[in-house]
């Protein structure tokens, strides 16, 4: 259940690329608690946040333009205005997680999520990790609904048409339906023929040819 997991999922996907020989990579890291906690700090229904998940989570491919555009559909544009100053948070890691819980400050579900980003931070420092191939991005919202906690994706700087070729995050209630109990439980994966196309384009790999055998 501790969030050292979570950091030692996101050092086990940063060992494999660097070991691929694949160094220009960025793993992006966020936390849905604090995307859960959005109705409440931007002042819109509860039942419209997988909608607004959904726009959010496509910044990275629509830009922040229309992403505002898009959500100026869905929700007023007071609401809006706060999602957007939330996207925008920018610096380093402790320049972001400080604004994070300046705009969140008593928000509970957010800020159990934001000292989980710090317990991340912290351990992947200790582990070495290279802050140059991860950061805390905000807009990382991975649509799948089953996700309880830190989520992250890779994305190869040289290749960001092929969008996340590794991802994952924590999902704690997976297994109720069939325990009746909640299990912590965290990982990722990879996406093999998404990688391999990247590692092709890259030159880190080659086609052989297989003829007459």
């Amino acid at each position: 259940s501790s969030a050292d997991a979570d950091a030692e999922v996101v050092a086990v996907i940063y060992q494999t690329f660097k070991n691929l020989g694949v160094n220009k990579f960025l793993i992006r890291i966020n936390n849905r608690k604090i995307l859960a906690g959005l109705p409440a700090f931007a002042g819109f229904a509860e039942k419209k946040l997988t909608e607004v998940l959904r726009i959010i989570d496509k910044k990275e491919k629509i830009g922040e333009t229309s992403v505002k555009k898009e959500l100026t559909k869905l929700v007023k544009a007071k609401s809006c205005g706060k999602i957007m100053e939330f996207l925008e948070i920018a610096g380093d890691t402790k320049a972001k997680i400080l604004k994070a819980r300046e705009l969140f400050r008593g928000n509970k579900q957010a800020e159990e999520g934001i000292n989980e980003l710090i317990e991340i931070a912290r351990t992947l420092n200790a582990y070495g990790v290279d802050q140059k191939n991860w950061e805390i991005d905000f807009s990382t919202a991975r649509g799948l609904e089953y996700y309880t906690g830190p989520v992250f994706e890779t994305e190869l700087t040289d290749a960001k048409e092929l969008g996340s070729v590794a991802s994952g995050g924590r999902y704690d209630n997976l297994m109720v339906p069939f325990t009746g109990q909640k299990i912590p439980t965290t990982g990722g994966s990879i996406g093999v023929d998404r990688l391999f196309s990247a590692l092709e384009k890259l030159g880190l790999i080659k086609k052989k040819g297989t003829a007459g055998k």
